[in-house]
């Protein structure tokens, strides 16, 4: 065997085409060109152009754009997937998808994370596929509904339906009360009564409403629609205001 003599060009890191004395490296080089072709439907493909001259590879060709798996879990990570390198600025772009409760997403932009899909209780959320709670704001426009409680219409006159304080009367334009019989097999709008199948032709009035700071006041008419044994049970819900007003 040949004796080797030792050169200072094997010192430190080899060159991205630099040999070692067993020649390995270039089994190495042909290998790692290998696996580069092999993920290069979801990395950018390397290059020696990617080595800066201490030999440290650059980030940019690790993952293609939209290639990469999200974090997934309900608490916003901290590491790198290795679990041991902490994010910084090298990391902006990783997304994070919360699991905890609306899967709200996150992107990380270098020192932090940041929401980019929210959901805010105050200004409503979808708390299920029918539900919706704290109104639907349309360009200002906001609904809300009032259940009117117990009320023997038969035997009590009027009913004053609370809509609450925070609530200021002049942003109200719009309001309506429906009600429901005893038997709730109908619904009938308050003010005008339409209801051919027991009698009442579209036009006859069941009641008027007054809008006050607070409360909305029902007050059937004597002797009306509303006056009957259909409607005096005591101790279910009469039926619901819908109150139309704008957010500010």
């Amino acid at each position: 065997m040949a004796a080797i003599t030792w050169s200072a060009a094997w010192e430190g890191t080899p060159t991205a085409t630099g040999e070692a004395p067993s020649g390995g490296a270039v089994r190495i080089q042909n290998f790692k060109s290998a696996v580069d072709r092999r993920v290069a439907h979801e990395h950018g493909t390397y290059s020696n152009a990617d080595v800066g001259a201490d030999g440290t590879e650059a980030n940019d060709w690790w993952h293609r754009e939209g290639s990469a798996v999200a974090y997934y879990s309900d608490t916003s990570p901290s590491y790198r997937p290795d679990g041991t390198t902490a994010l910084g600025s090298n990391d902006k772009g990783r997304l994070f998808v919360s699991n905890s409760g609306h899967y709200t997403s996150y992107i990380y932009t270098g020192s932090a994370w940041t929401s980019i899909s929210t959901y805010a209780a105050t200004a409503g959320y979808c708390l299920s596929a029918p539900t919706i709670d704290a109104g639907v704001n349309a360009y200002n426009l906001r609904f809300k509904v009032i259940s009117i409680g117990a009320w023997n219409m038969k035997a009590t006159k009027s009913k004053e339906v609370y809509y609450g304080a925070t609530l200021s009367l002049g942003k109200v334009f719009g309001c309506e009360a429906w009600i429901q019989n005893d038997a709730r097999t109908g619904r009938f709008n308050f003010i005008q009564v339409v209801d051919q199948g027991v009698g009442v032709s579209q036009g006859d009035y069941g009641g008027y409403m007054q809008l006050y700071t607070t409360n909305v006041a029902l007050v059937r008419i004597s002797l009306g629609f509303f006056e009957a044994t259909a409607f005096d049970d005591s101790t279910m819900n009469r039926g619901h205001v819908l109150l139309t007003y704008t957010a500010d």
